[in-house]
């Protein structure tokens, strides 16, 4: 059995900290860092309808196993589907996502350990990179398939000048785009 700590959110603009206790032999990451995303602000908000609550929040995270550093994508893939078959994990039909829709509400990062649902895609951490930038990690990987649009040369619109919307930007500049406009947040 393992106790530790958690902060959960009842959409009610709250946050509290409660003891979780593990009592089956899941593999659990010791939470290193963990980022706070718009999306969970909207959710502590009670603006997002769909998810259930109460949970622990937290996709963006950097977590210790057996004593070495990973990264996780936000997804929690199945592995049945089609898409989790040929490797397209993002695209996972049952759309689990680490502390937003899991079904186990204490699969989040905001928490001292964070249990790994089965199917959990780990990436090591390099010792160069620091834990500050691994947790920044699934915020750039969200910017991938800029990649496959080819925007070498080309004039393009990013909607959106959160944090995803600034490094799609940043990147597509790397890759080499004529001019880059961005249209921001509601706010």
């Amino acid at each position: 059995m393992v106790l530790y700590r958690a902060l959960f959110t009842s959409g009610k603009r709250d946050l509290e900290l409660k003891t979780v206790e593990i009592s089956d032999n899941r593999p659990l990451a010791r939470m290193l860092m963990s980022g706070i995303c718009g999306t969970d602000k909207h959710v502590i908000k009670g603006e997002i309808k769909d998810v259930v609550l109460p949970r622990v929040l937290g996709h963006e995270n950097v977590g210790e196993v057996d004593g070495v550093r990973y990264v996780w994508p936000a997804i929690i893939p199945c592995n049945n589907c089609e898409n989790c078959k040929i490797g397209r994990y993002n695209l996972c039909v049952e759309n689990q996502v680490f502390g937003l829709t899991a079904k186990d509400n204490t699969v989040g990062g905001w928490a001292e350990y964070t249990p790994l649902p089965k199917g959990t895609v780990l990436y090591k951490v390099p010792d160069s990179v620091s834990d500050e930038a691994a947790v920044l990690i699934e915020t750039i990987a969200s910017t991938k398939p800029i990649h496959f649009v080819g925007v070498k040369g080309k004039d393009i619109l990013i909607v959106g000048s959160g944090p995803i919307g600034l490094v799609g930007a940043i990147h597509a500049k790397i890759l080499g785009a004529n001019s880059i406009t961005m249209v921001g947040h509601k706010e």
